[in-house]
């Protein structure tokens, strides 16, 4: 699932820490009050729902109602209420194609990117996108530009719609169909993207290198003109041009040289980025795991929570960072110890000299370090009932790939879990397949005598 958009997950961490401040929400309370004929009681409602995330998953039809409110702000808010749900929101796709057509662009800003956000079966609604692709909202258009990218190559009508959009007078949205194009097969998508990496204006080259990042192999012809740009003058998109060679991946070899002649340079930001590519075009680990070990003893929190999420993509062959991200799950900032513990988590039994440092983080105050740290002493081959109780609570996590884990954990435990089966038992109706697998084979194991 794609991850949510910057403006819907920045909204959801508002919405609560708004929660919090005012107590624990109640999913049947906030359903309740959407029924209120106060326009402001519905949008608190909403707001609160969206708090909660996934876990607001009972609201799902209460929800879908609430996108036919009187109010175009308590529709607008309860399509990214559905978005903040995750996979099991995606029933609400025929209601978000129909708020497509509504007269506020606000609601159909929120319904374009709430259908992004879900990618959602979409084939039969391609008409009412290809439609949609002229909104006079460039963010709509925007949006519908990207779901068309996401429907899989071949489909003439979405081609079509794309070959018009690529001369939007927005450049936002000429390179987001010039993505969906390239997607779609047709190699003029990749063409419009190298021509917007000459563009006068400096963030259409931004947006242009990203978007030809996002594009990954099938970008290979852009990759002289973004090795020009590594090579040139100018500095303030190295990292954008970094990042998207090494999305572009293997069949960027060419690259390799000019982003080791850049891997010394002084913005953190960037040797970070070429750390990354470096890994993703040559598939080895070498310089990429020393410079983010550095970078895990820079200043600035952002740059070792970077460090850290790079080396969690590696797994274990980021190995020789393991005693530098134990010690960062003693930080101040939540975020870098989180990404510090999924990291470890994804070494294996290789943190095992760490073990020490993991159970200390069983009593973290965030929920993701906890989690983490005792899937990372399962993998050394602890089996101590302590680990049951975080392992069960695990079960709730935002993350499908964290309740997987959790639950493939509990599986080695057998009997001795026996005190999770109640909240397996709650985690059994997962919304994503492969975490009902995990949970329905953990139940089997624990019950196994």
């Amino acid at each position: 699932m794609p991850m949510p958009h910057g403006r819907v997950w920045s909204l959801a961490l508002l919405c609560a820490s708004l929660a919090f401040a005012g107590g624990p929400v109640s999913v049947q309370d906030a359903v309740e009050r959407l029924k209120s004929e106060e326009e402001k009681v519905r949008f608190q409602a909403v707001l609160d729902l969206q708090g909660l995330g996934r876990r607001a998953r009972p609201a799902l039809a209460a929800l879908i109602d609430v996108l036919s409110d009187a109010s175009p702000r308590v529709r607008s808010q309860a399509a990214y209420a559905l978005a903040l749900m995750g996979p099991a929101a995606q029933g609400a796709a025929p209601a978000l194609v129909k708020a497509l057509a509504d007269k506020e662009e606000e609601v159909r800003e929120a319904a374009s990117s709430a259908l992004e956000d879900l990618d959602p079966p979409l084939v039969e609604a391609i008409p009412i996108l290809v439609m949609a692709i002229g909104d006079p909202s460039p963010s709509v258009r925007d949006n519908i530009a990207q779901l068309l990218g996401m429907l899989g190559p071949g489909n003439a009508a979405c081609v079509e719609a794309l070959q018009k959009a690529i001369e939007d007078p927005m450049s936002q949205v000429r390179h987001s169909a010039a993505l969906a194009l390239a997607k779609q097969g047709d190699a003029r998508g990749i063409e419009v993207l190298i021509e917007g990496l000459k563009d006068e204006d400096e963030f259409e080259r931004l947006d242009a290198a990203a978007k030809l990042g996002f594009a990954g192999a099938i970008a290979k012809p852009a990759v002289p003109a973004l090795v020009a740009i590594l090579t040139g003058d100018q500095a303030s998109l190295y990292p954008v041009a970094a990042q998207a060679l090494g999305d572009i991946g293997p069949v960027a070899a060419e690259a390799v040289a000019p982003l080791l002649d850049r891997k010394n340079s002084e913005n953190p930001e960037l040797r970070h980025r070429i750390a990354v590519a470096l890994w993703q075009i040559r598939g080895t680990p070498d310089d990429s795991v020393a410079i983010h070990i550095e970078m895990l003893r820079n200043a600035v929190s952002t740059f070792r929570w970077m460090a850290a999420m790079a080396l969690a993509k590696m797994g274990e062959a980021g190995k020789d960072a393991i005693p530098a991200l134990a010690m960062g799950l003693e930080e101040e900032d939540a975020l870098v110890r989180e990404a510090c513990a999924r990291a470890l988590r994804r070494m294996g039994a290789a943190v095992a000299p760490s073990a020490g440092r993991l159970r200390a983080a069983l009593s973290d105050e965030s929920g993701s370090v906890r989690h983490d740290a005792a899937m990372g002493l399962v993998n050394t081959g602890e089996r101590g009932e302590e680990l049951v109780p975080v392992l069960a609570e695990a079960l709730a996590d935002d993350s499908a790939e964290r309740r997987e884990a959790a639950a493939k954990a509990l599986t080695l435990f057998g009997p001795v879990a026996a005190r999770a089966i109640p909240a397996i038992e709650a985690a059994s109706q997962d919304e994503v397949e492969s975490v009902r697998k995990a949970i329905a084979d953990a139940l089997g194991a624990i019950r196994k005598q």
